[in-house]
């Protein structure tokens, strides 16, 4: 599975997506029953841009963090958890909305004159009772209901605040390009696979062969050596120490030797104290 190649850019993506998730809701908080339909619109798109980076970019990040046999669980938890708290969010805040709306609605239509079944709850559990009003108190209402609900936006702010908070708590691992699944045999849904002792060892070759193979392998010659190297530092030594020549002295550099040849051997150098050599001789 591609993953991308951004280093850390996920976590700061889920930041900046916190960030601008906060300065929506601030905005929609000023919203007003006046407010024209392009202000409106402009502060729903920083508030959607900001919380939809977040619902998508923080999947990918919990991805990340585990390891194949745990993706599956990484997923699920996200979504779970995402559902559980669009759950909570709508029964808390919704909850807000109806006592502001009929706290506020108690107030613009106290000591009013009104119409048989247009009381303050009558009007906040069904809106197309304001119609019903006489025309100097819809304006009221209207507003009532207005503040009533840019007050859950503005109670919704240091919530998101918070989670902008725990995001600079996220691990700032790399993103993986690519996600390696294990064979067929080591998964515990499947069904057992037999194996040859040749069959065996072809397959653990072709895992030290891959990428992540070969970097551990590097890794654990370096930790063995007892060298503080990144893997490909150790990777770079021992091709080093493979092309080099088994004898220092023996060098097209050493003030022993001048260019020559041998039509035995050309392109490499022989100690002039071996049989056969001459002062000018490769071997």
């Amino acid at each position: 599975m591609a993953a991308g190649s951004g280093g850390s850019s996920a976590v700061v993506v889920v930041r900046t997506a916190e960030g601008i998730t906060a300065l929506g809701l601030l905005l929609l908080h000023r919203l007003t029953e006046t407010t024209g339909a392009w202000e409106t619109s402009v502060f729903f798109f920083v508030f959607g841009a900001g919380l939809g980076l977040v619902m998508q970019v923080l999947v990918l990040v919990a991805q990340n963090a585990v390891g194949y046999e745990d993706l599956g669980v990484a997923t699920s938890g996200a979504t779970f958890f995402r559902s559980i708290g669009a759950s909570f969010g709508v029964a808390i805040f919704g909850t807000v909305f109806t006592h502001r709306l009929v706290d506020k609605l108690g107030d613009a239509l106290a000591g009013q004159q009104l119409p048989p079944g247009t009381g303050p709850d009558q009007v906040a559990a069904d809106p197309r009772a304001i119609a019903l009003l006489p025309p100097g108190l819809r304006a009221a209402v209207l507003h009532a209901y207005s503040t009533s609900i840019t007050d859950v936006f503005l109670y919704a702010t240091p919530v998101v605040l918070v989670a902008f908070l725990i995001a600079w708590l996220f691990k700032e691992d790399k993103l993986r390009r690519s996600v390696t699944a294990p064979d067929a045999g080591q998964t515990p849904a499947s069904n057992p696979v037999e194996r040859s002792s040749y069959d065996e060892c072809a397959r653990a070759l072709s895992l030290l062969a891959a990428r992540e193979g070969r970097r551990r392998v590097h890794e654990e010659i370096t930790a063995r050596a007892g060298y503080d190297l990144l893997p490909a530092a150790g990777w770079l030594l021992l091709r080093i120490r493979r092309s080099a020549p088994s004898n220092p002295a023996c060098s097209p550099t050493s003030p022993r030797f001048r260019c020559g040849s041998s039509p035995q051997r050309p392109g490499r150098w022989r100690s002039a104290g071996s049989p056969g050599a001459t002062a000018c001789t490769w071997c």
